[in-house]
């Protein structure tokens, strides 16, 4: 009868390690992303093999070099640019220009009604982003350079020349080719080239 029962329990052990088995190494669902570490925001630039991410977050704008070697198998991998993406990984970012993350568990697209960008316009096929700060050049010549004439959302990144994702009506003075003074409500703002 002993015997009986060590062969039950035995069997059971093997069971349930068996089962423990199969559950850690089963492939990873939707459901397993919702505690993962993440980041929302805008593809910048699409490349073979990963995305270029700009997040906007404490009045800062942050690039991220995404890996499209998800481990969500049915994750989306082709990208447009201009799309506001989510992207769930396993928690490690190596700290470069832009930074790293090589492996995400999954990149879901999101609503582009989520996610505002960083003032940004493009002049001359430049991007210039907003430093949130005022210019320190206290006298200038009264010449403008050019007007912001076009504009695309909050959430998008212009894609033509003299075009921001803010308004329009905006006149604008270089300062180097890095930075731009951008008049607005009668204060220069400094824009600058990440």
């Amino acid at each position: 009868m002993k015997k009986k029962w060590l062969i039950i329990s035995v069997v059971l052990v093997l069971l349930v390690g068996v089962v423990v088995v199969m559950y850690l190494n089963r492939p990873m669902t939707m459901n397993d992303l919702k505690d993962k570490p993440n980041i929302t925001g805008t593809v910048m630039e699409v490349s073979d093999g990963a995305i270029l991410v700009m997040t906007y977050e404490n009045e800062m704008n942050t690039l991220y070099s995404v890996s499209l070697d998800t481990e969500l198998k049915d994750s989306m991998n082709d990208f447009d640019v201009n799309q506001q993406v989510k992207v769930y990984y396993d928690g490690t970012v190596l700290e470069s220009y832009p930074m790293l993350i090589q492996h995400p568990y999954a990149i879901l697209l999101v609503d582009t009604t989520e996610i505002d960008l960083a003032p940004m316009v493009m002049i001359k096929g430049k991007i210039y982003y907003d430093t949130n700060k005022l210019s320190d050049i206290m006298s200038r010549c009264g010449v403008m350079d050019g007007e912001i004439r076009t504009e695309v959302k909050p959430s998008m990144i212009p894609t033509e020349d003299d075009q921001s994702n803010f308004g329009t009506g905006y006149s604008y003075q270089f300062v180097d080719e890095n930075n731009v003074d951008i008049l607005i409500n009668e204060k220069f703002y400094r824009f600058t080239v990440k």
